[in-house]
């Protein structure tokens, strides 16, 4: 029998403008942890501001026999950028093809020129300069339907899909979910039965793993006391446990949504990113100097040399035990 997925998540969207989220009949303050950066803004936004914009020129190539030649005249900064691979350097119309060649505030159009010449390339015959600027959105588009528009509407962008699973379809708590605030309770108050059921105070450590696919879900605390073992964390006993009893070899958690009552250290934080889940929600801030989350300068949840990144929300959701 096919999983019926509880949390659809590709109706999660994006509106992360303020921190208080609105749910059928009531206003829950989740805060927003990480990540929040101008690429989630931009990402899914249809219409962009001349800021969300960078600016390229562009030329018409006339002899099409030497358009490989045009592709390596400028060591261009923002072309040669990994950063800027989603956009496509030629555009082809009908007859025409024009090619970006370098960002406008790179090399004037004299410099362009002189550069062009020693490749050979001469103006009027191999390509002519374009006084219409190229203007070009900043940041990646975050889903294939923003992609096709932003390629008819400001120039081709190279779509591969998976840009961290689209931000992971932006795993927000928004209009789209109005009627899942239930399930949260609901998992919430699983949370803090455990804790009553097994007397546990404020300051114990405990993780509920849930799965948005099965609808089920298992609760962890930490046993480093008990086993007097220094790496059993409430989130690493439940990963442990988890991967342990799946039919599979895969290790990997990405139907997994993570609610704990406890910031994560930083160990639990990369396994966390290392199981790639979707969601972490926590309820009490570390009171540790250096914070992996909540920081406001860092937070791994969301940094960009990794390959992975979670939305990480903050509530208020246990019961004094």
């Amino acid at each position: 029998m096919k999983n019926i997925q509880v949390f659809d998540t590709s109706f999660f969207d994006i509106n992360n403008q303020n921190s208080t989220l609105t749910f059928t009949d009531e206003k829950v303050d989740f805060k927003i942890v990480q990540p929040y950066s101008i690429e989630d803004d931009i990402g899914y936004k249809e219409d962009l501001a001349t800021s969300e914009l960078l600016e390229f020129r562009q030329l018409q190539i006339l002899n099409k026999a030497k358009t490989n030649k045009f592709f390596n005249v400028f060591k261009s900064d923002k072309l040669n950028n990994k950063k800027y691979a989603y956009i496509k350097r030629v555009r082809s119309q009908q007859d025409k093809v024009n090619i970006l060649i370098c960002a406008y505030d790179e090399h004037t159009e004299n410099e362009l020129n002189d550069a062009l010449k020693e490749k050979d390339l001469i103006i009027g015959v191999d390509y002519i300069c374009l006084d219409t600027i190229a203007y070009i959105p900043k940041c990646p588009p975050l889903n294939k339907d923003v992609n096709d528009l932003w390629s008819k509407k400001y120039w081709p962008m190279n779509w591969k899909g998976n840009l961290k699973e689209n931000k992971l379809k932006q795993v927000f708590l928004n209009d789209y979910q109005l009627l899942r605030y239930s399930k949260f309770k609901s998992l919430f108050n699983l949370i803090n039965n455990y804790k009553a059921e097994n007397k546990l105070s404020i300051q114990d450590h405990v993780t509920l793993f849930y799965n948005t696919k099965t609808d089920e879900s298992k609760i962890f605390k930490d046993t480093q006391l008990l086993k007097k073992f220094v790496l059993n964390h409430s989130i690493i006993n439940g990963i442990d446990n988890i991967c342990d009893n799946k039919n599979s070899d895969d290790y990997l958690l990405q139907d997994f949504f993570v609610i704990t009552t406890h910031e994560p250290c930083q160990m639990c934080c990369m396994a966390l990113l290392h199981s790639r889940i979707k969601l972490l929600l926590f309820e009490n801030y570390s009171q540790k100097d250096v914070k992996m989350l909540s920081d406001d300068n860092f937070s791994l949840a969301s940094y960009k040399p990794l390959n992975w990144e979670f939305q990480v929300l903050q509530y208020k959701f246990t019961h004094e035990v």
